[in-house]
């Protein structure tokens, strides 16, 4: 019952949050440009193209 409970809670808020309203939120514009200064970051020189690539859609921007 615990399983099926949360497989309808997991559903009821994806459909929620797929709604247009909610874009902002999915998307994480509230957070953009806050790990500027993060300190777990790689260093610009050992960042190659294709990592930063792979990566731009967690941190929108931050690369750049």
């Amino acid at each position: 019952a615990n399983a099926e409970n949360a497989r309808r809670f997991v559903g009821a808020v994806l459909d929620e949050l797929s709604k247009g309203e909610h874009a902002d939120l999915v998307l994480a514009r509230h957070l953009e440009g806050s790990v500027k200064f993060a300190g777990g970051v790689t260093a610009p020189a050992g960042r190659s193209p294709e990592a930063r690539e792979r990566m731009k859609w967690l941190f929108l921007g931050y690369f750049d």
